[in-house]
């Protein structure tokens, strides 16, 4: 993989994770919350996998909020 390429995918996450911010904020939902709602073991554990890299689950609800608040079906 060559350095643009890397550089392209590091801001493409990035930009993942600032959508999925956006969306936690907008719900008002914390990552404790958020980890009941999916049954995982704690907000910890579910902060730690997204501050690595957005799950493909995480985006998928990032895909489906936007939409849903475009008033569009997804």
């Amino acid at each position: 993989m060559d350095v643009g390429s890397f550089r392209s995918q590091e801001r493409a996450e990035e930009d993942w994770k600032q959508r999925f911010r956006a969306m936690k904020k907008e719900l008002g939902w914390t990552y404790e919350q958020m980890a009941r709602f999916m049954g995982a073991s704690s907000g910890n554990s579910l902060k730690a996998s997204v501050s690595r890299k957005l799950p493909a689950f995480a985006k998928l609800a990032v895909c489906v909020f936007e939409q849903m608040k475009k008033g569009e079906r997804p």
